[in-house]
């Protein structure tokens, strides 16, 4: 059974490659797929703002019975599944043809976002576009790029303003349940891959995966039960104005990243082509 199942309440056993696809954020440029979950429900797919996997938690059961027996819907169905599969392979690619000896060594892109689909919102604007779009067309060409950043529960601020013309700053938690992100746990079953010291205490750093087509994400995360309530915050926002918690988080976060990213990739070549990799392991180099 595909793991995405487990948030999704009911699907038809014709249909239910439609988790596997949510769950992969190959899905969000990839035309078929889009009309794909349009046609599920177009009215709720627009009011999720084009989320698949909260659509098909909300999705009314009749509906997906309504689906599993739809001639024209089945056929895109099968037409997307298939596209989908072949992200789970570099056979074919640019990449693969060009380098095929270098591809059991994957590259470690480090960046503080990734602006990768709204659904996902723990980027803020420019350098997280080209971080997405870095990862996405790493995807599409078969370079074995592995992403590395931060999970910031409560993303990018949300601006308001009040009847009295002040604006609000609004931070909305972000439910893991409704993106495609996985937890990541640790060789003996730990919910953290690494501990780094920072403070003088033991911080320890858990991780979130989420699929971008051929391309893994890794999001770091230290809002975890067994670390200090001041170290859960350090990746709590995107971004903050206080000096000592941007000076820790950046320590924590680039060692933290080294040693995960040892866990994830046997030789990964570290930062040659953008700001975001070119200070070693440090996630401060891009706008941290």
């Amino acid at each position: 059974m595909d793991p995405a199942l487990g948030s999704i309440p009911y699907l038809p056993k014709r249909i239910e490659g439609l988790a596997g696809v949510a769950a992969n954020l190959g899905w969000s440029w990839n035309p078929a797929a889009r009309a794909l979950f349009r046609a599920v429900d177009e009215r709720l797919w627009h009011q999720t703002r084009h989320n698949p996997i909260e659509l098909l938690q909300r999705v009314e059961p009749h509906r997906l019975t309504t689906l599993a027996n739809d001639p024209g819907f089945l056929e895109l169905y099968d037409r997307v599944v298939a596209s989908m599969a072949e992200l789970a392979s570099t056979a074919g690619t640019w990449f693969a043809e060009r380098y095929p000896e270098q591809l059991a060594r994957p590259i470690a892109y480090f960046c503080a976002e990734f602006a990768l689909h709204n659904s996902v919102p723990v980027y803020s604007g420019g350098l997280g576009v080209l971080a997405g779009d870095h990862c996405k067309a790493a995807s599409d060409l078969g370079v074995p790029l592995v992403g590395v950043g931060l999970f910031y529960v409560k993303g990018y601020f949300d601006q308001r303003l009040r009847i009295d013309g002040w604006q609000d700053d609004i931070d909305e938690r972000i439910n893991p349940a409704m993106t495609p992100l996985t937890p990541v746990l640790g060789k003996g079953g730990e919910p953290y891959l690494a501990t780094v010291r920072a403070s003088g205490r033991d911080v320890h750093v858990g991780a979130w995966r989420m699929p971008v087509g051929r391309v893994p994400v890794y999001f770091l995360d230290t809002n975890l039960e067994s670390n200090d309530p001041a170290d859960r915050e350090l990746s709590h926002k995107l971004y903050t104005g206080v000096p000592e918690l941007r000076s820790v988080r950046s320590g924590s976060s680039g060692s933290g990243a080294c040693a995960c990213c040892a866990r994830w990739a046997s030789s990964p070549r570290r930062g040659t082509r953008t700001r975001a990799t070119r200070r070693s392991c440090s996630l401060s180099g891009c706008g941290n």
